[in-house]
């Protein structure tokens, strides 16, 4: 018996993991988090004591910060039982995201302040990956994590696709750059309780797959804490004893990956893909404010920190703290029951308030800075300067809106450019409080500003290339009409390439769809749409010389009312349809009074681009995704998750839908949709009731993604140019200047920050189309060294320089980082 059980040990090992897996919020807030974090702590030292082999992982930076600053008796515990290896940071994460809906620079954030967090407090380096519990998983994770220094990487849920079963369990995860992290799928989830029938069907399983015979367990309560348990242990250790039992090893989860041998290694198939969830699709667009505010703080926050480093220059003091306190609010609220929307109502009432505090910061940082930057800015000239900052690494044309009081109002003004020539300008947004002079401010250089001036009402400017009835608008790009019997647009012409953009006249079309599912996660819709045809308002609202507006009012009668208004409307949608004089695109702002139950909204558009397959953008990078629905696997995902967004291009056109704040897109054949609203019932009854804003562009461009810019189009939809009023004085600076450029057009450098610690800026870039190339970096003063660092900014080799520039070669789809210091 006893060559017996060492065969069976020797060819069949488990590696068990004890584990709790705490929802830092869900359907409890935060602040009832901290306390199940503390007494979770506390029974893990209590087994400890009882079982001096057992070993405990736990991850998640914020909830660790929870504990320093509650309890530093326990939280010195902590750092005792990792050198006596008895306890296991994993993740590294300073949350356990949402794995599509963030930004490519929040989940880089993400392990940055974590592992450096980590680094700090206990000495200790993570290497393995950790988001069990996230709902779909983006294709760039592989290439964000290996290069944020990550061996391995454990998820859940892909196994239980409908439609087609993941294929693999441990796997090769390939990213559109090419890394690869060793991926391990947890078996039936993260609560295992080690019963010994349980943990032979286990290795039975991976007997039929891979055949290593080593198998991967975490095993404890879960979800509101708890953690391993007494008689979880007991089992274990009569388990230990059995007969012709497998080796079961209390262990790290680094302890399973360090195990596989080369061998082991060499078997691992390869996934080249998202790990997408069919069960999840209304992540992508449930609790909708939630979602704006992450989009909107991402926008601020990096915003803040290009300005902050750029004054940096001229002895302004970076605010390396509060610009942290701001990331810290966006990544908690990127945990994954927070922001894809499946938390209790109560926790968005406060992340409602935290949001709003972050924001408001990171608008102060952003004007502190700029106004530093300045004074060293030679303003001199006629009124009041305007300097015009370009927060995006290439030179751009966008509206820019100049915020006038209620003394101001009223008053004539006009913009001078550089040269001093009248540039048109329009009132808008009039309130008693004040209003808006919305001007275009063109070709502002990359990464700097562009002065123009504000003075009382002059001459004239030349005339707008817009016209515009009380249906019809057109601009030197685009020609618009509107139908005024059904409120849609009936035909978009592109008039430079003198082509048709719709297929029917049936353009910016509201749907609202029955949803089967009713609760928070998923998304089923099986019922024909409800299309909004029935205007209850059309009228010209703007007819300026920058932008002409179409107003549209659609409503939607849900459940009827009682007498005297039983046909009366149960929501409405108030759309503003824009075209601006000189701007590719038609913009569509929308005000949504939404009171509806197991809906969905959505917005559609029929092309006349027919192709296989639709670009959308994912987190520092993009992905093509079939627009048929042959198999059952492209039935299933009706839905897929995207950033900013989608795009469908052939034979030498496409159109792009770009958003301000939406996630959730579907393009089938030649109809591209984006979802706007949907009301689940669970775990919020009132989630998304109420008032919403939101908006998005239909581009209609020659050539692909690529070759029309449409990644660029996207950051300045997102990323409006700031506006700064300020005095004439002298300065050392020009009026118009760029601080760095990158001769790419390829390439976007996403990132300008100060190092985490040591000198210098952070200069983070990514390729966008797909294919190597050189990029060439200038700055307008002297460099002193420059060196490629990974994501959290460890150094990785020195980069030639000439006194401002360097060259680096860049492969397809590749995030590259560079740390630079100046002379």
């Amino acid at each position: 018996m006893n060559a017996l059980q060492q065969e069976v040990e020797k060819k069949y090992q488990l590696y068990c993991a004890g584990y709790s897996h705490m929802d830092l919020a869900w359907m409890w807030p935060w602040e009832e988090s901290v306390e199940m974090v503390r007494n979770t702590t506390q029974s893990v030292f209590n087994i400890m004591q009882r079982f001096p082999d057992f070993k405990y992982s736990m991850g998640q930076a914020h909830a660790y910060e929870w504990l320093e600053q509650q309890d530093p008796k326990l939280f010195a515990q902590i750092r005792e039982k990792i050198q006596q290896a008895k306890w296991e940071i994993v993740g590294g994460q300073w949350v356990e995201p949402d794995g599509n809906l963030p930004s490519g620079e929040s989940f880089v954030r993400q392990s940055l302040y974590g592992k450096r967090y980590f680094r700090k407090k206990f000495g200790v380096e993570v290497k393995i990956g950790w988001l069990p519990d996230s709902f779909g998983f983006n294709w760039n994770l592989p290439q964000i994590l290996s290069r944020s220094g990550y061996t391995g990487m454990v998820v859940t849920r892909v196994d239980l696709n409908d439609s087609r079963d993941f294929p693999h369990r441990l796997f090769w995860w390939q990213g559109p750059d090419g890394s690869k992290l060793a991926t391990y799928v947890m078996r039936d989830g993260y609560m295992h309780d080690l019963t010994g029938e349980q943990l032979v069907d286990f290795i039975a399983e991976e007997k039929k797959e891979l055949n290593i015979g080593k198998e991967l367990e975490l095993y404890g309560v879960g979800n509101h804490g708890g953690g391993p348990t007494m008689a979880m242990l007991e089992r274990a250790l009569r388990a230990q004893t059995a007969p012709a039992f497998p080796k079961m090893n209390l262990s790290f989860a680094e302890d399973f990956f360090n195990a596989l041998s080369t061998q082991d290694r060499e078997k691992l198939p390869t996934w080249s893909s998202e790990l997408y969830l069919e069960s999840m699709r209304g992540c992508y667009t449930s609790q909708a404010k939630t979602k704006q505010h992450n989009r909107l703080g991402e926008a601020l926050i990096q915003t803040a920190e290009k300005a902050s480093a750029l004054a940096s220059l001229y002895d302004y003091d970076y605010p390396q703290e509060n610009l942290f306190s701001v990331w810290r609010t966006v990544l908690f609220n990127q945990f994954h029951d927070i922001l894809p929307g499946t938390s209790i109502n109560r926790v968005y009432q406060r992340n409602e308030k935290e949001y709003a505090q972050s924001e408001g910061l990171s608008r102060m940082l952003t004007q502190r800075a700029l106004e530093s930057l300045a004074q060293h800015i030679d303003t001199r000239g006629p009124g009041e300067a305007l300097v015009i900052f370009n927060p995006l690494s290439w030179s751009r044309t966008s509206p820019a809106v100049v915020e006038l009081n209620d003394q101001e109002k009223d008053k004539s003004w006009s913009i001078l450019d550089e040269q001093g020539n009248t540039v048109a300008t329009q009132v808008i947004d009039r309130t008693p409080m004040g209003a808006k002079l919305l001007f275009i401010a063109r070709a502002v250089p990359s990464l700097g500003y562009k002065t123009y001036r504000l003075v009382t009402k002059r001459s004239q400017p030349s005339p707008s290339q817009l016209a515009f009835t009380r249906t019809d608008m057109e601009n030197r790009f685009l020609r618009v009409t509107l139908d005024p019997a059904t409120g849609l647009l009936s035909e978009v012409f592109d008039r430079r390439l003198q082509r048709a953009v719709l297929s029917e006249p049936k353009g910016n079309l509201l749907q609202v769809l029955i949803d089967d599912a009713h609760d928070a996660w998923n998304m089923n819709v099986s019922q024909p749409p409800v299309d909004l045809t029935r205007p209850r308002e059309i009228s010209l609202v703007e007819y300026g010389p920058v932008r002409a507006t179409l107003k549209v009012v659609q409503a939607y009668q849900g459940k009827k009312r009682e007498e005297p208004t039983p046909d009366f409307p149960t929501s409405f949608f108030t759309q503003y349809i824009s075209l601006y004089d000189g701007l590719p695109y038609v913009e569509v702002r929308n005000e949504a009074s939404w009171w509806e139950e197991h809906k969905v909204l959505k917005v559609g558009f029929p092309l006349t681009v027919h192709a296989p397959q639709a670009r959308y953008e994912i987190p520092y990078g993009s992905i093509t995704r079939p627009t048929g629905s042959t198999t059952r696997f492209e039935k299933a995902r009706f839905e897929v998750p995207a950033q900013r967004w989608a795009d469908l291009s052939a034979d030498g056109y496409g159109v792009s839908l770009i958003n301000d704040c939406k996630y959730g897109y579907d393009v089938k054949g030649n109809v591209m949709r984006l979802t706007l609203l949907r009301s689940s019932t669970y775990p919020d009854p009132s989630a998304d009731k109420g008032f919403h804003e939101y908006r998005y562009i239909l581009y209609p461009h020659a050539g692909d993604f690529h070759q029309a810019g449409v990644v660029q189009k996207s950051y300045e939809y997102n990323e409006p140019l700031q506006v700064l009023r300020t005095q004439a004085h002298k300065g050392e600076l020009s009026g118009c200047h760029s601080f760095i450029t990158v001769e790419s057009d390829h390439v976007i450098l996403n990132v300008v920050k100060n190092a985490e610690e040591g000198e210098g800026w952070i200069l983070r870039f990514y390729e966008t189309a797909g294919k190597e190339g050189a990029a060439a970096v200038r700055f307008d003063r002297s460099i002193k060294r420059v060196e490629e660092v990974n994501l959290i900014e460890d150094p990785l080799q020195s980069i030639p320089s000439t006194r401002d520039a360097f060259v680096y070669q860049i492969k397809p789809n590749e995030i590259r980082t560079f740390r630079v210091e100046w002379r």
